[in-house]
């Protein structure tokens, strides 16, 4: 859950599991949420939440099931232009009839998380459309658009983008992108997440395709990856 403080001010109580703080900004106890802050709650975390006289709190919901993240420790956060504009939007979608064509809850989790989950050591576009395209799918390696979207997106025909890639990187936009997905998943994986949900958040909507790709990049199936990297026999 993200509690978004869109007026005045809140207190909340947090327990959990585990009071090892594993992620930069984590927080436990009784925090004071601010105007103009939100408040990661991740799964496992029991809350308590007081909302002061003349304030609204805005509560965003993720289905663990669902949506798997890197932030696994309540982490505070500072609302800038962006998410407010993405939360609306989720708040939005979440609560009416409207839909969007984007997919605004992969974006939110990018943008909250803050750090790629991809490795540094995945060949980069030194610079122009193709970085900006590169960059644009590390941040959110679950990005559903086509070569042609993509492209487009940044000026260039499909055939441009596909050329530069290939000269830059020594591997096609194709074999870039599964690359880029597959550390995204083994990153997600070290979480307690469902292999469905790491499949949805790095772009398969179905859960077998995911299955497959990633034994062919890693070598591993999923689970058992999750296991060796959890130190289970």
């Amino acid at each position: 859950m993200l509690l978004w403080q869109a007026r005045g001010a809140a207190e909340v109580r947090l327990t959990s599991e585990s009071s090892v703080q594993t992620v930069p900004g984590a927080v436990m106890g009784v925090v004071t949420v601010y105007e103009g802050q939100a408040l990661w709650i991740p799964v496992r975390t029991s809350h308590e939440l007081r909302v002061h006289p003349d304030s609204v709190t805005v509560p965003l919901g993720f289905e663990a099931a669902d949506w798997g993240t890197i932030l696994r420790e309540p982490t505070l956060l500072t609302v800038d232009r962006d998410l407010q504009h993405l939360m609306l939007a989720q708040h939005v979608t979440s609560s009416s009839a409207i839909s969007s064509a984007a997919d605004i809850t992969r974006q939110l989790l990018a943008l909250i998380e803050k750090a790629p989950m991809v490795s540094e050591d995945l060949p980069m576009p030194p610079d122009g459309p193709a970085r900006q395209v590169a960059e644009q799918l590390r941040f959110d390696p679950g990005d559903t658009r086509s070569v042609e979207e993509l492209a487009q997106a940044r000026g260039l025909s499909a055939r441009s983008l596909e050329r530069a890639f290939l000269r830059d990187t020594g591997t096609t936009l194709r074999q870039w992108r599964i690359r880029c997905r597959m550390d995204a998943a083994q990153t997600l994986l070290h979480g307690q997440e469902p292999v469905s949900a790491v499949a949805r958040r790095v772009g398969y909507s179905h859960v077998n395709a995911f299955r497959r790709a990633f034994a062919r990049e890693v070598g591993l199936a999923p689970g058992e990856y999750r296991r060796q990297a959890l130190g289970h026999s």
